[in-house]
């Protein structure tokens, strides 16, 4: 059953006049609050599924920049201190070990350097750092990326117990 079934459904029984405690009072009842519950998690669905699409993204941006920082960082020769020194923090940055708003930074940081050939701009509140594009390091991008995957399931259960068939009274 779809959304535009319960509504017919709901349609072919009469808004005024039913009598409480009977059959067609109680199927519109049950009609009614399903469809209130089926149009509330269609909502939910489609607030969530844009948010974790765009998390996927950045957890995937982030994990391949995180790759790419390790092997720099294995191959970087000793003598070049301020390289290593900045692909060490924005290692650290990326794991979420280190507080890119209070603490020094050795410019430029290969992380934004990262960042911003993948399109992460800078937001005009903190000019200096791309990674507040984001919605934060990867263990933050992770966490809510689960957070919303379970806010998702319990839309699709909350959908899919609304439009099951069929209404008996």
């Amino acid at each position: 059953m779809s959304i535009e079934e319960l509504q017919a459904a709901l349609a072919t029984l009469p808004a005024e006049g039913l009598v409480p405690n009977t059959p067609p009072w109680f199927r519109h009842l049950i009609l009614s609050k399903r469809l209130v519950v089926a149009r509330g998690a269609a909502e939910a669905l489609g607030e969530i599924d844009p948010q974790i699409a765009c998390l996927e993204q950045q957890q995937a941006d982030l994990t391949a920049v995180r790759a790419e920082i390790c092997d720099e960082l294995s191959n970087c020769p000793p003598t070049e201190t301020v390289r290593f020194r900045g692909l060490r923090i924005s290692l650290l940055a990326i794991d979420e070990r280190f507080n890119l708003a209070h603490e020094a930074l050795p410019m430029p940081l290969p992380l934004f350097e990262k960042l911003a050939i993948r399109g992460y701009v800078a937001p005009s509140r903190a000019p200096w750092n791309p990674i507040a594009a984001l919605s934060g390091p990867l263990p933050s991008v992770e966490r809510r990326l689960v957070e919303l995957q379970k806010q998702r399931a319990q839309a699709q259960s909350q959908l899919d117990r609304a439009l099951r068939d069929p209404v008996t009274v």
